[in-house]
């Protein structure tokens, strides 16, 4: 029931591989949105970019929104979260799809908290594992505070702001108490109200109902459909049978994209990775406040 072959989806487009042999005009499109939700690119040793992996979601629901054979979407979620602009640019290109009248079912793995749960909450259905970890409806704001090592290497920061006004922005972020700190906080209950409509308008709950749930907790599946937040619990079957039977399939054709991926540039990161840690790790950190609907523990 189940094969695997590679085969051309249209020139110029992502190859897609035959997860499930059927009728080709009866297709079902799987889009996986796995690892930490990044608009981050890569860049090997030799300054190769890869796409980053929101756009790569995103051309691929494209793909499939403009396919006629394609009649339905099964997004295949494996995230804790992410950033929060790139969870809202995949959010928005699902409703996108669904808009075309072609149904959508989200299938929990592993994880799927935060920015994770938020891609999967316009889904018409949610599938989830017993043992997969959820929720986590939350925003959360980080800095790296190079502070005590700019002192250990004789580094200090200056700072040159506006003349009129109050430019406090950047100021005594650790203490809750500070003007910073309460700016920054207002800030983030604006996403944070966001992401509670949102969860609420993709499961059909009130605002309150929702809030009730996202205090920043997570769910095991069990729990997490004892909430309302998924639908069916289930595996991989389950979501088939269901995206099939929501979309009217007999004889559905399951798909998954792949990613053009150049072997000699994976390579080269592998080596730049073990070559260079340390640049590795700084590259990952963007400058300033990052925002982000992420699980952390």
């Amino acid at each position: 029931m189940f094969a695997l072959s590679s085969v051309p989806v249209d020139e110029n487009l992502y190859s897609s591989q035959v997860v499930q042999s059927g009728d080709e005009t009866q297709t079902v499109a799987i889009v996986e949105v796995k690892d930490v939700i990044s608009r981050q690119k890569t860049v090997d040793m030799w300054g190769n970019e890869t796409p980053d992996m929101t756009s790569e979601i995103i051309n691929k629901i494209d793909q499939a929104q403009n396919n006629d054979s394609v009649k339905a979407l099964l997004l295949e979620v494996d995230s804790p979260g992410g950033d929060v602009y790139a969870s809202k640019l995949i959010y928005n290109k699902i409703v996108e799809f669904k808009e075309t009248g072609k149904p959508v079912v989200a299938f929990m793995q592993d994880i799927a908290a935060s920015g994770g749960y938020m891609v999967s909450a316009p889904a018409d259905q949610i599938v989830a594992s017993e043992v997969t970890v959820t929720g986590s409806i939350g925003v959360i704001a980080s800095y790296v505070d190079y502070e005590e090592l700019f002192d250990k290497v004789g580094l200090e920061q200056v700072n040159i702001v506006n003349t009129e006004g109050k430019n406090k922005a950047g100021e005594d972020l650790k203490d809750k108490e500070s003007e910073a700190y309460i700016l920054y906080q207002g800030i983030l209950d604006d996403i944070y109200d966001e992401f509670i409509e949102i969860v609420a308008d993709g499961r059909g709950m009130t605002k309150e109902e929702v809030i009730e749930l996202a205090d920043g907790r997570v769910y095991t599946g069990t729990q997490a459909i004892e909430n309302g937040l998924i639908d069916e619990l289930g595996e991989d079957k389950e979501a088939y049978d269901l995206i099939a039977s929501l979309a009217s399939l007999n004889n559905p054709n399951f798909i998954r994209y792949e990613n053009e991926e150049n072997p000699f540039s994976l390579y080269s990161m592998s080596l730049k990775n073990i070559l260079f840690p340390e640049l590795s790790a700084i590259e990952s950190k963007k400058p300033g406040l990052s925002v982000q609907y992420l699980m952390k523990i």
